[in-house]
């Protein structure tokens, strides 16, 4: 979002782009807002028929900033009709707008904000992502790219260019956007981080896999405790095939879970290798409870081009198999039906190779189930 931003002892307001005398109320009320006191500016609502248009637009931040979003549209709507030229105001309303989803009327805010000041890459930044929601993705990544043209554009522009060529599965032109965006912030912010996440995660789609490994570690060293970077180094190594690295990391995941330090999405299993097959995403998960009587450990989802989980195959513990002296064997969920492989058994921690192998034999339907069942509905 945009900042007040004050040059003590001038008197003059940058936010409407041309100089205006200020008036004690009028400095008053901006100190106040740049000191972030919004009730205290808000106060003066009830004068507002004696306010200049930057005051106005300045009790409609403090109202923006408090979230009362109809007292602030209607002081940015007093802003504009006061001086039809206050870009801020257009551009505060065209985020009210966004926010509640009237993205053609976002729109045309912001194009008028942009038609009164070309130069502001906040501006752009906003048209930007309203083109996205609307989807017109094109359209986003080239508003985007002129936000980057200008100054002090944020780094979110080079971040989002790089999400929407995600978002169009074109990996190679994503990676380039990430890497863009590395050098334009300091490394301990939030958005360099996200920037090395989105590239490791790009670059291990693009089967780059050691500039992959470059960008989780860079990110690991800065914050030790992304579990969900650990998740996509620990992918990257078992693409490498290199799963003797990654037995550290998932003992500390272990750690995590059994110390409940863990994202949500992280709470029951992490996933630790994803590959193609036959044109499908299958997501290999691994389970961290492990129960007395029944349980899945590692869970391998094939799923189809929007992600959904079409069916799963599974290895399976059960006191029977634990009698046979192996560990797991290999199950199957599918059209609500369970198909049961006991010709495949492993042991505590299987030689992933000849799992995947085992895997792959029942997806392409090389190999009967030993029996069947219909799964309860409840």
């Amino acid at each position: 979002m945009k900042n007040l931003r004050i040059i003590a002892g001038i008197l003059f307001c940058l936010l409407t782009g041309f100089a205006n005398a200020q008036t004690p109320i009028d400095i008053e009320i901006r100190t106040l807002l740049f000191d972030q006191k919004y009730p205290e500016v808000v106060a003066f609502a009830d004068r507002s028929g004696e306010l200049s248009d930057s005051s106005l637009y300045r009790i409609g931040r403090a109202y923006f900033r408090m979230d009362d979003t109809l007292n602030a549209r209607m002081f940015f709507d007093r802003t504009i009709g006061k001086n039809p030229r206050y870009q801020n105001a257009y551009y505060f309303r065209g985020i009210l707008n966004y926010y509640s989803e009237q993205y053609q009327v976002a729109l045309s805010d912001v194009n008028q904000a942009i038609a009164l000041d070309s130069t502001d890459a906040d501006y752009f930044y906003l048209k930007g992502d309203i083109s996205w929601s609307m989807g017109n993705l094109d359209k986003a990544i080239e508003v985007f790219q002129k936000a980057t043209l200008l100054k002090n554009c944020s780094l979110n522009a080079w971040l989002s260019i790089g999400e929407i060529y995600s978002e169009q599965e074109k990996p190679e032109q994503a990676a380039q956007a990430f890497r863009d965006a590395l050098p334009k912030v300091a490394k301990d912010t939030t958005l360099y981080m996200r920037a090395l996440y989105n590239l490791g995660a790009t670059e291990y789609l693009n089967e780059h896999l050691p500039q992959a490994k470059e960008a989780f570690e860079e990110l690991l060293k800065l914050a030790p405790d992304d579990y969900k970077a650990l998740s996509k180094l620990i992918q990257v190594y078992y693409a490498q095939q290199n799963y003797k690295a990654t037995e550290p990391l998932k003992a500390k995941l272990y750690r995590a879970w059994n110390d409940k330090k863990l994202p949500k999405s992280m709470k029951d299993d992490f996933c630790f290798d994803q590959f193609m097959w036959n044109g499908k995403r299958v997501f290999v998960y691994e389970r961290f409870a492990e129960d007395e009587d029944l349980y899945y450990k590692h869970v391998f989802y094939i799923t189809d081009k929007e992600g959904n989980t079409e069916y799963q195959v599974q290895t399976e513990y059960s006191f029977a198999i634990a009698m046979s002296g192996k560990k797991y064997t290999l199950g199957m969920t599918k059209g609500g039906k369970h198909f049961t492989f006991i010709q495949f058994l492993f042991d505590d921690k299987p030689d992933y190779d000849e799992l995947k192998k085992s895997v792959l034999k029942i997806l392409d339907e090389k190999v009967k189930p030993s029996s069947s069942s219909t799964m309860s509905k409840n």
